[in-house]
């Protein structure tokens, strides 16, 4: 079987799936977001530059209504059908040297990225597809935001690993945290490190910041 919804649709389709199927999907393990990938990357040449502002002009990502869209060449639906092609495109890596615009903007919005709670935002943290990322592991992503953002509050990470991913695939309502309603579907995670935890601060920064796949398991 092959889904080609895209990474977030494609994932929300394999849990309602999981869910008609008594758990097909998920009864030995969690391989959503493992086994499957939204598009086939491959590097098929490098640009010379000979002019950067025309270049930046032509290629550069465009902030659009909030959103930063990447400009992309692809054939059209007629040039697919006369080939015999499937749907692909090529985009252009972008390579910041630290001191252009570009870097200014992103600087600012990555330091804006741990005042979501006062901007009213809902923030999902995943790990991609196997396309862009090879390890595709939740925990490592908490980490890094650990690493990226000490200032960030343990708790929100572990917010957008879990409430908020399921948020991102519109399963809030039965996913994403234990309450009252929702699905009993959840993990036990152990280690010496958690059990010497003495209250609920800590043991959640512990999880967050040294949480690892082997230390987990379906309850």
């Amino acid at each position: 079987m092959v889904i080609s919804a895209g990474a977030l649709e494609s994932t929300r389709l394999l849990l309602e799936f999981d869910e008609s199927s008594e758990g097909s999907i998920t009864r030995s393990g969690a391989p959503l977001g493992r086994y499957f990938a939204d598009h086939l990357s491959v590097s098929c040449g490098r640009f010379v530059c000979r002019d950067w502002r025309r270049y930046n002009l032509a290629v550069a990502p465009i902030f659009e209504n909030g959103l930063m869209r990447t400009p992309r060449l692809e054939l059209t639906g007629l040039t697919q059908k006369k080939l015999g092609l499937t749907s692909s495109f090529a985009h252009f890596n972008f390579v910041t040297h630290g001191d252009t615009g570009f870097d200014v903007v992103r600087n600012f919005l990555r330091r804006r990225q741990g005042e979501q709670q006062s901007l009213g935002l809902s923030p999902a943290l995943g790990s991609d597809s196997p396309a862009s990322n090879k390890v595709t592991d939740i925990w490592r992503e908490m980490q890094l935001l650990v690493k990226s953002y000490p200032n960030l509050e343990h708790s929100a990470i572990l917010a957008m690993a879990t409430l908020g991913g399921a948020k991102a695939l519109r399963h809030e309502a039965d996913l994403g945290c234990l309450s009252v309603g929702k699905k009993a579907k959840f993990i036990h995670v152990s280690s010496v490190s958690l059990k010497r935890c003495s209250d609920v601060h800590q043991l959640i920064k512990e999880l967050v910041s040294g949480g690892k796949p082997t230390e987990v398991e379906w309850v």
